[in-house]
């Protein structure tokens, strides 16, 4: 079985550093996860966007603190999800009680992207085009946004979307992952962004722990 970013990528995969591939090739079959711990030089928000990130705070989906130095977990979880491979991305940032930025992402082939479900209710949708750069790191943007109410969906016009870059490389020297993010809107400009390193471990894990789950797991 190919992973969600395998699948993404294509051949393309193969160009990645070699920490990268096997950070990202694990699927639900590996009963592991990965788990980074580093710490975020800078978290920064435009201050025009605070009604947002509060609203977003309360269901994982962004936050308003800010920031420097602060430690900053990820946990990277394949599970399978009513028959399609889906991979948990929990952010935690410990810039107050209970920061996070949860992701939940499944390659759909017919869009030939991966769709990234934001938010511990899913409720913020996006399609993620991804790419190999030259040096070996992984450069994620997003495309069409859309936000999930139950079974329907409702186009995020262009004003209100949130245009996201991720840059993610394998930095030799330190033997670390380098992240940089930028959330930027085309009315007000910058959003939010953070940048900063971690260092990972594979863990045994065989099913989604309850904590990390999407609230709409099981049901």
């Amino acid at each position: 079985m190919k992973s969600v970013f395998q699948q993404a990528l294509g051949s393309a995969y193969d160009t990645l550093h070699p920490e990268l591939q096997r950070r990202y090739r694990l699927t639900s079959h590996d009963d592991q996860r990965c788990v980074g711990r580093g710490r975020m030089r800078s978290i920064r928000r435009n201050p025009l966007a605070l009604p947002v990130l509060w609203a977003g705070a309360r269901r994982n989906l962004l936050f308003p603190e800010t920031g420097t130095d602060v430690p900053f977990t990820v946990r990277t979880h394949p599970f399978n999800d009513a028959g399609v491979e889906t991979v948990a991305y929990i952010r935690a940032f410990d810039v107050g009680p209970g920061r996070r930025f949860d992701a939940y992402m499944h390659y759909d082939a017919d869009r030939d992207c991966v769709i990234d479900a934001l938010g511990t209710h899913r409720t913020l949708v996006t399609e993620l085009r991804f790419e190999a750069t030259d040096s070996g790191g992984l450069r994620i943007e997003t495309d069409d946004q859309w936000v999930a109410l139950g079974d329907r969906t409702v186009p995020i016009p262009t004003p209100l979307r949130a245009d996201v870059r991720v840059d993610e490389r394998y930095d030799e020297a330190s033997d670390r992952f380098e992240i940089t993010v930028d959330i930027s809107n085309p009315v007000v400009g910058r959003v939010f962004a953070y940048d900063g390193w971690f260092t990972v471990e594979y863990e045994p894990c065989s099913e989604l722990p309850p904590e990390d789950a999407p609230a709409d797991w099981g049901r």
